[in-house]
């Protein structure tokens, strides 16, 4: 299970790295988010943490909007896991505003129905809060 892509993923790895050292400048966001999905992987944060945000930042200046969108949401689901709820909200809307740059508007809403019990106010709250305020 777990171990067959794990195995794929060191592959794939392997062979971004060597295309890297030939001189490729085109997949270096894919470098630093399989750089951040291992140290993930071995649960070392803060190493997670910077390397997703090297991925974001390769992406987004790259003009490679969509890989953003991955990295960000990646980097989200990483920080629910480790019960960082609100540096992965942030994450997570920075998520959606990459892949709604792209036109990707069905994952916009697979996110928004995947996680809208857990990060997003349901409307209810939002007319409360509103209301609270006045």
């Amino acid at each position: 299970g777990k171990m067959k892509y794990l195995r794929t993923a060191k592959l794939v790895h392997r062979r971004v790295k060597s295309w890297i050292g030939k001189g490729n400048p085109n997949v270096s966001q894919i470098d630093a988010l399989l750089e951040a999905e291992f140290a993930a992987l071995k649960n070392r944060k803060v190493a997670a943490i910077q390397k997703y945000e090297v991925a974001i930042l390769v992406s987004a200046r790259s003009g490679l909007q969509l890989e953003a969108g991955l990295c960000s949401e990646r980097m989200a689901e990483f920080l629910w896991d480790q019960g960082d709820r609100e540096d992965a909200k942030f994450r997570f809307e920075r998520a959606l505003k990459y892949y709604r740059e792209v036109g990707a508007f069905a994952k916009v809403a697979m996110l928004e129905k995947k996680y809208a019990n857990d990060i997003w106010p349901k409307p209810s709250e939002i007319v409360t809060l509103a209301t609270d305020n006045t």
